[in-house]
């Protein structure tokens, strides 16, 4: 599947997990996601290597619930990724990540993530 291609706009995010219970070897960030219909969905970023999260709270959204702006992914040529291939002095050159951006509506939030993929799925 490709991140790019899948429509973003004003899909709120319900809930988002960080679960490190095995770090290192299972780095994972969950976004519980639903649209307008009521559709829920599941994104999971999986073999996450690092991320940057501005989160701007106290802001009550329009619209009942934060929703997204836009979202893109980019490849090892991201800066962000070679900033991380940099500080590692050579470790993980041979890893291929990848860089994903989040931006909120309602508070201008913004989730960066590096991680070698993610997996998206439509629970009802």
């Amino acid at each position: 599947m490709d991140f790019n291609s899948i429509e973003w706009h004003d899909v709120a995010i319900d809930k988002y997990v960080i679960d490190r219970s095995n770090p290192g070897n299972e780095d994972t960030i969950q976004f519980f996601l639903s649209d307008y219909s009521g559709k829920k969905m599941k994104l999971i970023f999986w073999d996450v290597y690092q991320s940057n999260m501005r989160l701007n709270f106290a802001i009550i959204p329009a619209e009942g619930k934060e929703t997204i702006c836009c979202a893109h992914q980019e490849g090892s040529e991201n800066e962000l990724v070679q900033n991380l291939y940099k500080s590692w002095k050579g470790l993980f050159d041979d890893i291929p990540l990848n860089y994903y951006e989040i931006e909120m509506n309602s508070t201008g939030s913004k989730f960066q993530i590096v991680a070698k993929g993610f997996t998206y799925e439509i629970l009802r």
